[in-house]
């Protein structure tokens, strides 16, 4: 993660250096009912969750006082059956997602 802020009261930008030469760009939209739109510049998003819009939620939970309690918020009051949930079937959707996880796991031990 490169960086991770927020442009207003319902949107988040951040920049995510993946396997292209350019870091990726995610944005996430939310309002009071959690989030109403995501989009990233990679070449593997096709309007569903790629693992950049993972990564940047994941470090919203992580750190939410680095960007904003509104971002966690949207992610606020789900167990953590729920969240493993959420995280299996954008894993089942999307493949490479489940290695990527593999990796990053180290860094929550």
């Amino acid at each position: 993660m490169l960086s991770v802020e927020r442009r207003d009261a319902q949107q988040v930008v951040a920049f995510v250096q993946g396997s292209h030469h350019r870091p990726y760009s995610v944005r996430l939209r939310h309002d009071e009912a959690g989030l109403t739109d995501v989009t990233c510049t990679c070449p593997y998003y096709s309007g569903s969750w790629c693992k950049h819009i993972v990564a940047v939620l994941l470090s919203c939970l992580d750190d939410a006082e680095a960007v904003s309690t509104a971002v966690s918020a949207m992610l606020d009051g789900m167990d953590r059956e729920a969240l493993v949930d959420l995280i299996e079937r954008l894993a089942a959707r999307h493949p490479d997602l489940e290695g990527w996880l593999e990796q990053e796991r180290t860094r929550f031990r």
